[in-house]
């Protein structure tokens, strides 16, 4: 049982990583248009605590969900780890 809700916990690190990634590519999109935004999002990793503050210097408010999202998926991956190395462990 610890394996499922392990790897239901890992499914939802994957989804928050997606969710973030569409979120910095859609700003960036934003930005610096559609061809060099799509360019820089696909070359450039965003950093989880370098966007929130990039975004909140060049929009003048800090992005609530986006920050929510990431301590959702540090969240979910620490459970995931704790669950799944119990697992494996036996």
């Amino acid at each position: 049982m610890r394996s499922v809700i392990g790897i239901t916990f890992f499914v939802a690190t994957l989804a928050c990583g997606a969710v973030m990634y569409y979120w910095y590519a859609q700003a960036l999109i934003d930005w610096l248009g559609v061809i060099f935004g799509i360019l820089v999002a696909v070359c450039i990793i965003p950093g989880a605590v370098i966007f929130p503050l990039v975004f909140w210097i060049v929009e003048g408010y800090l992005p609530i969900a986006y920050v929510t999202v990431w301590v959702l998926g540090v969240v979910c991956t620490i459970s995931a780890g704790v669950l799944l190395q119990r697992e494996n462990s036996n």
